[in-house]
C-alpha cells in the first residue's frame, strides 16, 4: 500500500478552516482530472468527499477509497443502490432513482463548497431534514464569500452568458453572405474543414 505523506482535504481544511481560491482551484482542477480518468474507465467513485481525498508530499492530490464504488459502468449503464457519505450524496440517490457519473459531479460541487466557505452547503439535524435540503435547498452563501469565489460555485455552464452585453443579446440574428474576394487570399489551413459561407444563409435564398 502507498504511503501518502500529507494527510488529507478534511485535516487540512480543519486546520485552514477554508482554503483561498488559488488553492480551491488547484484542488478542483486536479479532482477533475481524476473524476474524468475514472469516468473514462467506466467507474463511478460514489464517495467523493474531503476525507478522501489525500495530499502527496509534493501538494498533489490521490482519491482514495474505492470501498463503494461502482465500476464497468460503460455505455448506458446506471446504478440504482444507495450509496455514499450523508452530505455529499445526490439527489437521485436520495430518491432512490437510477443514476450514473454524475452523482461523482454532485459530490464535487459539494467539495468545492466545503472548500471555498468552511462549511457543508446542505444541512439537517437529522436524516429527513438533511434529505429535504439536499433535494430541495438552495446552499446559503456566506456574506463574507467573494464574488470571484462565488462565481466559480455558481457557473451555468456554456449557457452562462452573463459577461455578455444584454442589449447584444435581444438582438435578432442576421445572416450576411461571407466575401470570398477578401476571405478567399487568406491563409485558409488553419480552418481546414469549416465553410466561411453560413449554410442557412444558402437555404434562405
Amino acid at each position: 500500500m502507498e504511503y501518502i505523506t500529507g494527510g488529507d482535504l478534511f485535516s487540512l481544511i480543519e486546520e485552514k478552516r477554508r482554503f483561498d481560491l488559488v488553492s480551491t482551484r488547484f484542488y478542483a482542477a486536479e479532482l477533475i482530472c481524476g473524476l474524468q480518468f475514472l469516468h473514462r474507465n467506466g467507474v463511478i467513485h460514489r464517495d467523493l468527499k474531503l476525507d478522501n481525498v489525500m495530499l502527496c508530499g509534493d501538494g498533489h492530490i490521490k482519491i482514495v477509497d474505492f470501498g463503494i464504488c461502482k465500476d464497468n459502468m460503460l455505455g448506458d449503464k446506471r446504478a440504482n443502490s444507495f450509496s455514499g457519505s450523508e452530505h455529499y450524496i445526490a439527489p437521485e440517490i436520495y430518491q432512490k432513482r437510477e443514476y450514473s457519473f454524475a452523482v461523482d459531479w454532485w459530490s464535487f460541487g459539494v467539495l468545492l463548497f466545503e472548500m471555498l466557505t468552511g462549511q457543508s452547503p446542505f444541512c439537517g439535524a437529522d436524516y429527513d431534514e438533511l434529505y429535504e435540503s439536499v433535494c430541495w435547498d438552495t446552499p446559503p452563501y456566506p456574506g463574507w464569500v467573494k464574488k470571484s469565489s462565488k462565481d466559480l460555485l455558481v457557473k451555468e455552464g456554456h449557457n452562462d452568458c452573463s459577461s455578455f452585453d444584454k442589449e447584444l443579446l435581444n438582438e435578432a440574428p442576421k445572416l450576411s453572405q461571407g466575401d470570398s474576394s477578401s476571405i478567399g487570399p487568406m491563409d485558409q489551413s488553419a480552418f481546414a474543414d469549416f465553410s466561411f459561407i453560413n449554410p442557412k444563409w444558402c437555404s434562405a435564398q
